[in-house]
């Protein structure tokens, strides 16, 4: 009877040390449900979202995103759909697609939806993966005109003094039965100590197990043989 084979405890460190590199990119996986992450429409969107915009990025800053990605994005505002503010704005909650959220680049000209956070904040708002910005093509923007029911209206000027309050649009209030009511925020950030931290760690003691075992296996079959 010929003698098993085992792989080399060399070969063993290869596979272990391509499976620990490419871990970061599973854990920052968007996975897919089975079926695929749902898609909403641009009217259910604009009932969703407190503020609707469309413009182009002009700056922003990045956080502990993959590749550096913009996290909060200074925005040139052209026109709002729903809500008003001013022709400058920041809105945070962007980042890799690989993380579900909507990827942004200074230059790009978007459709912005928006949520209010309690510290007064705009926020990116989802609904699922990565949905949180839509082209400015005119199918788009003839669907959120009709949900809002109103036009759009020119930002607010930038420069202080007294604004007309009649020259401040009121947004026509949504129909209650046809808000959607948005599934939780996507996490922006991972935290390293619970959600990465404590898999890679797992990941790493298994792998050790299994390279003793291969040890211990190759040893026995050897002197039995």
């Amino acid at each position: 009877m010929l003698p098993i084979q085992w792989p080399s405890t060399r070969r063993w460190g290869i596979v272990l040390g391509v499976l620990l590199a490419f871990w970061p990119s599973f854990a920052l996986a968007c996975t897919q449900p089975i079926g695929g992450h749902p898609r909403y429409t641009a009217t259910e969107h604009t009932n969703a979202a407190a503020i609707v915009l469309e413009g182009v990025v002009i700056d922003g800053k990045v956080n502990n995103n993959p590749g550096s990605l913009i996290n909060l994005a200074t925005i040139q505002v052209s026109q709002y759909f729903k809500g008003i503010g001013p022709e400058i704005v920041t809105v945070e909650g962007f980042g890799s697609i690989t993380m579900c959220l909507s990827q942004v680049e200074i230059g790009d000209h978007l459709i912005f939806y928006i949520y209010v956070g309690a510290n007064s904040q705009w926020h990116a708002h989802y609904m699922s993966a990565g949905d949180a910005v839509a082209r400015p093509i005119p199918s788009i923007r003839a669907e959120i005109i009709a949900a809002v029911g109103s036009p759009p209206v020119a930002p607010l000027p930038s420069t202080p003094g007294p604004l007309d309050p009649t020259s401040i649009p009121i947004t026509t209030p949504a129909d209650p039965s046809t808000i959607v009511v948005p599934t939780p925020q996507l996490p922006i950030e991972l935290p390293a100590t619970s959600q990465a931290g404590l898999p890679l760690i797992w990941w790493v003691l298994l792998g050790l197990s299994c390279l003793a075992g291969g040890i211990w296996l190759r040893q026995h079959y050897l002197k039995s043989s």
